[in-house]
């Protein structure tokens, strides 16, 4: 089972993604139960749109504390299955992560997202040094927050012109 990971494990690595898998980035959750897990593993072409996207996850990891992917890359057929979930999902594209603290409380976690907006323009200068030095631009992200599910939705798109806030 391991050995379909490699090639993706081993991208990653090459791109200094230290703290994130390819097992985590393609497990699906809502489709997994107890000792027997659901991959979906996205196609190479797809890989170098995840980038941007670990690499601030990178970022809250450094400045928030230790974080796990709930979810990453879903086929179309795979989106669709779940309720609720938007049909331009990014994860299609392998562009979204869903994510929650591994330790800590979810409300400080969902104080880090909130304040990253708020407080962008008098950012720590090691905080700027570093997403500048991984091509991050926070105008090109969009940050959600699941409540209910107690979960942060992040994404990156090259194109958009300003960064998008919501809580669902």
């Amino acid at each position: 089972m391991s050995d379909q990971f490699e090639p993706l494990n081993r991208f990653l690595t090459d791109n200094n993604i230290a703290h994130f898998t390819a097992q985590e980035l393609c497990k699906i959750n809502r489709f997994s139960k107890p000792n027997k897990p659901f991959y979906n593993i996205p196609p190479e072409n797809l890989w170098k749109n995840i980038l941007t996207t670990l690499y601030f996850a990178e970022f809250i990891r450094e400045f928030f504390g230790p974080i796990r992917i709930i979810s990453g890359y879903r086929s179309r057929e795979n989106n669709d299955r779940i309720p609720g979930t938007a049909r331009r999902s990014k994860h299609i594209l392998f562009k979204a992560i869903d994510c929650t603290p591994i330790k800590g409380d979810f409300k400080k976690f969902q104080g880090f997202s909130r304040s990253f907006w708020k407080s962008a323009e008098i950012f720590r200068s090691e905080e700027i040094v570093w997403l500048a030095e991984h091509n991050v631009d926070p105008l090109c992200m969009s940050l959600g927050e699941y409540q209910k599910n107690r979960y942060i939705h992040v994404d990156f798109q090259a194109d958009r012109l300003r960064h998008n806030h919501w809580i669902g």
